[in-house]
């Protein structure tokens, strides 16, 4: 038997979740006991009780944009910790920025920021560059997916 579950997180004003409201006893009805871990409660998310509808609640969504690269390194005995390095001084200086670490063999990479129009990557690069000069060598913008609220 296959299950399938679709997940969706909304903004609350309680602690009630969606699945102390799927195991809450209805009388005539039966009870529904679920064993899971504490962690796969917290990524259900919580149950809007405000009133406003789960559609008009703020949704992340996937799409073509930009980034700006701050490194990209292959040595095999360093370039994972030179990423993470500069992820921990760039968020220092700048922590309304979101980070990305990926790798791609043999390439580790440190991509900043969510733009969908390349003038807000330009704008926020110029900035980079006046707070973390000594990184303007190898900072440039990439396309790449972005994650947008809807």
């Amino acid at each position: 038997m296959i299950f399938t579950c679709t997940i969706f997180t909304v903004h609350s004003q309680n602690n009630k979740t969606m699945v102390d409201s799927i195991t809450a006893p209805i009388p005539g009805k039966g009870k529904i006991t679920i064993q899971e871990d504490a962690g796969i409660t917290n990524l259900i998310g919580k149950i809007n009780t405000s009133g406003a509808s789960a559609k008009s609640a703020s949704t992340t969504v996937v799409k073509r944009g930009y980034r700006i690269q701050i490194y990209s390194g292959s040595q095999k005995q360093t370039a994972k910790d030179e990423a993470y390095a500069r992820e921990r001084k760039f968020k220092s200086r700048f922590p309304e920025y979101s980070t990305y670490i990926s790798f791609n063999s043999p390439f580790w990479k440190l991509r900043v920021g969510d733009f969908t129009d390349r003038n807000e990557a330009e704008d926020a690069l110029n900035e980079i560059k006046k707070g973390c000069p000594e990184y303007s060598n190898d900072l440039y913008i990439v396309l790449d997916n972005v994650k947008v609220a809807e």
